[in-house]
Formats: C-alpha cells, structure tokens, sequence
C-alpha cells in the first residue's frame, strides 16, 4: 500500500507544477510558487566504517535555487554493544540551495531533518528506539542532461534524543553520498 502511495505521489508532481504556473490573485499578480523542475531518484551512502546504504527521494525544485526534498531510507551496520547488525531508517524532509545553478557544475548545501528509528535483527526496540537525526551536508552538483542532476556530498550525522545504549554502540557519523536526480528541470 504504502508502495502505491508513493507511486501516485510521484505521478501527481507534474499536475502540481503545471496548476502552480496557472494561478493569479484578484489583484492581478502573480501567486504562484515558482516551481522548475521536480525530480526523484536514488542515493548511494558511504560511511567510514564500509557500511553502505541504498535510499530514495523525492522533491520540488523552486526558484532554479532551492529544493525541498522527502527522503526514506535504510541502513544495516554491524552493532558492537549489541553483537549483531542493527538496522537504522530514517524519513524525513530535506532543503538544498544551489548558488551558481548556471553553471554545468556547482557548489550544492542540502540539511536533512529525520525522525529515525533502530531495529535489532528486525526486531523493534520499542519506543526507545526513537530519535531525530539532522544530516548538514555540502559538495557539488553537476547538470548531467535536461533530466538528469548528479550530487556529490558529504556530510555529518548529528543524533538528538538518542538513548545512552544506542549511542554508546558508534553510531555512524560521517558520511559520503552520490545522488541521481531523475525528472524535469524547466531552467
């Protein structure tokens, strides 16, 4: 179900960024919210520690400077407190701006703010598994094609509210990541 739910939310974007070129107020100016482009796509994560992971996302390009993205995604790493592989999720909202969009490559500046969870051994923790994760990162973007934008980032895991059993297990703090943004950019 859920996997249907993501599927008409990705259909529904162009309907979106086409009923935003359309509005106007009494006035006679424009009220729409400058949508260019929308997109989804995959990103690879590299932590120090060899653990990688495969997540998705999706977003709204606005002003040909900023996006705002929706990000879901999943990591298995061996647990040292634990003796055995724990499996963090995180889903959350995420905002880049890109000076210099112009420009085949350029410096991009995305945070992620997450609500996350652990699993041990697909086993629920309980509620104390719970706890948000704020994720700065920085690099490059370069424009691939008309459909196609490709980041490299690096960044930081930042945990607040984490219980003292999970966060003395190393937690995975610094990361590289490559994104594929697939979809269309109206710049």
């Amino acid at each position: 179900m859920k996997n249907v739910i993501g599927f008409l939310a990705i259909l529904c974007l162009p309907l979106l960024a086409t009923a935003q070129s359309t509005d106007s107020t009494i006035d006679g100016l424009d009220a729409h919210l400058p949508i260019t482009g929308y997109f989804g796509g995959l990103t690879s994560t590299f932590q120090l520690d060899d653990e990688r992971e495969l997540s998705g996302f999706f977003g709204v390009e606005l002003a040909d400077n900023f996006d705002v993205i929706a990000n879901f995604n999943r990591l298995e790493y061996p647990s040292k407190a634990f003796g055995t592989s724990l499996t963090l999720r995180n889903r959350g909202i995420g905002l880049s701006y890109r000076p210099l969009e112009s420009m085949v490559i350029h410096p991009i500046v995305t945070t992620t703010f997450n609500r996350s969870s652990v699993k041990i051994d697909s086993k629920d923790l309980g509620p104390t598994n719970k706890f948000y994760t704020i994720q700065p990162q920085a690099g490059l973007e370069i424009n691939a094609t008309r459909f196609l934008k490709i980041d490299l980032t690096a960044g930081y895991n930042v945990y607040l509210d984490l219980n003292d059993e999970l966060a003395s297990d190393n937690m995975p703090d610094f990361f590289g990541q490559i994104s594929f943004k697939f979809g269309g950019f109206f710049n």
